[in-house]
């Protein structure tokens, strides 16, 4: 009769036992069902942020064509009572196609010289026009080739290095307190780089990269991921 409690004690013993496995196996079990979870959705959402930021911003785009345009059509055709959908975002769309005709032609050339002479006027929108103005001019087609070439310099600090963008050759002796010729350096912010620092390096301190000015604002805008290498960029002196 004395051994009862025991037995019963051990066996309870071994039930708690197979309890705290159980629970510990289920723990595990969970725990690695919440890693592959979160694995498989920051993949998610790595791989398809792009595609819906972009199809974002242009549905936001077409949204403000359609509201700018709609109302100019009730104002412009008294037989235009009620709006059809998208007619705003084709008449926006074709309006750009036409500018982009005429705005290269001497026509084109001079209407837009009026309309800065308008804007430069006022000064809350000409300091707007101009800071847009001079980012798309620098990052469009034609502005890219005034960058000179790509050169790799030490920033911020002389055990890093960071890629920029020649705009000048400077002369020697030109900047008082430096000696031999210096460049001027843009070296654009990522991912965003309509934003950055302006620095006059040495000539001999610029490190010349071989890739064109396209291929380095990919590499900016993408944080480094599209060129998995850096060691063939440099160019041998």
């Amino acid at each position: 009769m004395g051994s009862t409690p025991i037995f019963s004690l051990v066996s309870k013993l071994c039930v708690s036992i197979d309890l705290l496995v159980s629970q510990s196996e289920i723990q595990l079990i969970s725990s690695g069902m919440f890693k592959e979870f979160r694995r498989l959705f920051i993949v998610g959402v790595f791989s398809t942020a792009p595609l819906a930021l972009t199809i974002y911003l242009i549905v936001q785009m077409l949204r403000w064509f359609d509201s700018i345009f709609q109302p100019i059509l009730w104002r412009l055709l008294p037989f235009y009572t009620k709006p059809v959908p998208g007619l705003g975002i084709i008449i926006g769309i074709m309006f750009i196609l036409i500018v982009g005709l005429v705005a290269p032609s001497l026509i084109g050339k001079q209407i837009l010289a009026v309309l800065e002479r308008i804007v430069d006027r006022l000064p809350l929108a000409k300091l707007i026009y101009s800071s847009t103005k001079q980012i798309f001019d620098s990052f469009s087609q034609s502005g890219l080739t005034k960058f000179n070439r790509v050169v790799l310099i030490a920033f911020p600090h002389a055990e890093s290095s960071s890629i920029g963008f020649v705009t000048q050759e400077i002369e020697a002796g030109v900047i008082p307190g430096t000696s031999g010729r210096q460049l001027s350096v843009f070296v654009p912010t990522t991912p965003n780089p309509t934003s950055g620092f302006l620095m006059i390096v040495p000539e001999n301190k610029a490190v010349s990269l071989d890739i064109s000015a396209e291929e380095a604002l990919k590499l900016i805008i993408s944080c480094g991921i599209v060129r998995g290498s850096f060691s063939h960029l440099a160019k041998h002196p």
